[in-house]
């Protein structure tokens, strides 16, 4: 029996991102959101069963069991397992969140836009980028038309290699799919639809922590898009960067300077008051 007004989360996959993803509902949780963590589910069921003991909740062997005993299913699986389950969930009437990226190929992910159509469910999937507030900054000065007309727009994101299924190319889709896709995705967001792409990439032979990728991008807008992704970062570092610059004026952020985020536009514009606008 579910428990009044409770939203119960089913977490598929028992690695790093669903420990990353329970501590989020649990702090929700304690800010008094109606959410409790209803079990988890790896086909590993020994890692399930580790961090459902972590998390003082069921594990479960069977996906169909979690299924019936949740609101919500959070996959936190490979990339190349998100189509399937987003498909099952939708097809048990569940709303799903999905980690990033969305799939593997176009044709799982167009599958799990259909399954949860028909079924009249929801589906979210974690480009958490844009809640970031630098990088809703940098929308809100776009749409405010501090930048004044799209010009060109600059990301680039890195960090050490994570190991495991990700040096398979045919999961994980390398560094432009799993990392990458944070800053192509902001691109779109902020100035539309692309036309045209070229990108290349370099992965060293034998090496796959040597990952490098640069994609140019050309925006229906006449705009253009740079965007430059690494996996070759020593463990422990991480580095991103932002800029977003228009005929009136260019906004940047360069990652964990000590003043990241800094403004130039014509005079009247007030970067500080975009950013209270969203606080």
């Amino acid at each position: 029996m579910k428990p009044t007004g409770i939203n119960r989360i089913g977490v598929v996959g028992a690695g790093m991102m669903a420990s990353w993803h329970i501590e989020r509902w649990l702090g929700l949780q304690e800010r008094g959101q109606p959410v409790q963590i209803a079990g988890i589910f790896d086909k590993n069921q020994q890692r399930a069963a580790e961090l459902a003991q972590t998390y003082d909740c069921p594990a479960f062997t069977e996906l169909d069991a979690l299924l019936a005993a949740c609101d919500v299913v959070d996959v936190c699986t490979p990339t190349d397992q998100h189509a399937d389950i987003v498909v099952q969930a939708a097809q048990t009437g569940k709303d799903v969140i999905c980690e990033k990226p969305m799939a593997r190929t176009l044709q799982d992910a167009q599958r799990m836009l259909d399954a949860c159509e028909q079924a009249g469910v929801r589906l979210f999937i974690a480009h958490v980028v844009r809640f970031f507030s630098q990088y809703e900054g940098a929308k809100a000065a776009l749409d405010a038309g501090m930048l004044g007309s799209p010009g060109v727009i600059r990301l680039s994101r890195g960090g050490s290699f994570p190991g495991r299924w990700y040096g398979d190319y045919m999961r994980s889709g390398g560094v432009v799919l799993d990392l990458s896709i944070h800053d192509l995705d902001m691109a779109r967001w902020c100035f539309g639809e692309v036309t045209q792409v070229f990108a290349r990439g370099l992965t060293f032979e034998g090496i796959p922590a040597c990952d490098h990728v640069i994609t140019n991008l050309q925006f229906e807008n006449g705009a253009l898009g740079h965007v430059s992704g690494s996996w070759a970062y020593p463990p422990g570092k991480f580095v991103t960067a932002l800029e977003v610059a228009g005929s009136d004026g260019i906004y940047e952020w360069h990652g964990f300077a000590p003043d990241p985020v800094l403004g130039s536009f014509d005079a009247g514009s007030d970067l500080t008051s975009v950013m209270n606008d969203m606080a």
